[in-house]
């Protein structure tokens, strides 16, 4: 049975502009990482941009999700106080992890560089790489050499910083995971919050930014999207760091 994790103090930095897919997107953090459902503060700063590090100094873990509706590449009120507030946490040691949107970011405020590229968009399931870099690394060593992922993102990571470690890439996108050098800090592209069926369920929602049509939508549906090394991301992650 998955290690129910009652102790642990977690914030879930949150870019949602409507309060469904911010309750959606919490629900996944909550079932992939087993978060006891009163100790997951949730902070949507799409709508409290205002954060500062009071707001997560207490949290034993920092996650940064996605943000189906904005792009990293644009300039946002929340721009620069989150900045500070990953730059914090890596000065810190804190455990901090970044899903899709929150992998762009942290490559970001760190001095990387991501852009739109719709060549290199990812929507649905796709096979992920491990560098050699990972086969030493403590949250990605246990997995196989190639694996398949759920994916949904236009923006990638163009430039990552110097003190990022790659970890996977993709046939379609070089940036999949990384790690800040000797800091309990990751990121993915891809989403190892999520299950199939909750991809599906999100997709619906951007259908009109992701998809064609709903009969794109429907064939990825047919799919089998199961995703067994990625889901074991976040809980190794948690069990190592935190």
């Amino acid at each position: 049975m998955a290690k129910q994790r009652s102790s642990v103090r977690p914030v879930l930095i949150q870019v949602r502009e409507t309060a469904e897919i911010a309750a959606h997107e919490r629900t996944c953090y909550l079932e992939r990482c087993r978060f006891d459902p009163d100790r997951l503060d949730c902070i949507n700063i799409a709508s409290s941009p205002q954060i500062n590090w009071s707001c997560v100094e207490h949290a034993d873990v920092i996650l940064i999700g996605g943000a189906g509706a904005y792009s990293v590449t644009c300039t946002h009120e929340f721009t620069e106080p989150l900045r500070e507030i990953v730059r914090k946490a890596i000065d810190c040691d804190r455990p901090l992890f970044g899903n899709c949107w929150g992998h762009q970011f942290i490559a970001q405020a760190l001095g990387g560089s991501a852009l739109t590229d719709r060549h290199t968009s990812e929507v649905g399931r796709f096979t992920a790489f491990l560098t050699d870099d990972a086969k030493d690394d403590p949250v990605f060593s246990g997995l196989a050499d190639s694996f398949p992922t759920l994916m949904g993102h236009h923006d990638r990571i163009d430039q990552m910083p110097a003190e990022c470690i790659e970890l996977a890439f993709s046939e379609r996108c070089r940036n999949q995971a990384f790690r800040v050098r000797g800091k309990p800090v990751y990121g993915t592209q891809f989403h190892t919050e999520m299950n199939g069926d909750q991809l599906i369920e999100r997709l619906r929602v951007y259908r009109d930014s992701y998809l064609d049509s709903d009969d794109e939508l429907e064939a990825l549906r047919r799919q089998c999207l199961d995703t067994p090394d990625a889901d074991r991301i976040l809980p190794t992650f948690l069990d190592t760091f935190v």
